[in-house]
């Protein structure tokens, strides 16, 4: 999970600088995805560092924020997006940021829920093993 959480975070601090500077605006909702994209990166080294059990902390910590960012993103971004589909007046900037927000945070947390699921069946198959080893 951990380069996955690193990947996105720089794509949405990238994304949400490009779009600035693409669009020269300067509405304070541009930055919104560094502000989910950053700690994600911070998190995704952090993971990268760590072992033992404080990474599996980390780890959710990471889930946790993508997660709101999905919601967030998509809970904005659907809804606007509809919006301009039906020829409403709307803030498409607003829209195309809430989106990919929302999107590439799906992503991670999808990374993130296979990865934990992965790591519960390596343990579980683990203590099984060393229950056989101990019963011989």
């Amino acid at each position: 999970m951990a380069p996955a959480s690193i990947i996105i975070g720089i794509l949405l601090i990238a994304f949400s600088l490009g779009f600035k500077f693409a669009t020269g605006t300067d509405h304070f909702t541009v930055y919104i995805p560094i502000f989910f994209g950053a700690p994600l990166l911070l998190l995704g080294i952090i993971m990268q560092l760590m072992r033992g059990p404080g990474r599996r902390h980390v780890a959710h910590l990471g889930a946790v924020i993508a997660l709101l960012g999905t919601v967030s993103g998509l809970g904005m971004g659907v809804p606007g997006g509809i919006r301009l589909l039906m020829g409403q007046e709307g803030r498409t900037n607003a829209v195309i940021l809430s989106l990919v927000l929302g999107v590439l945070c799906a992503v991670l947390l999808v990374v993130a829920i296979r990865s934990f699921i992965a790591a519960r069946r390596a343990r579980l198959a683990e203590q099984a093993h060393n229950a056989a080893s101990d019963q011989e």
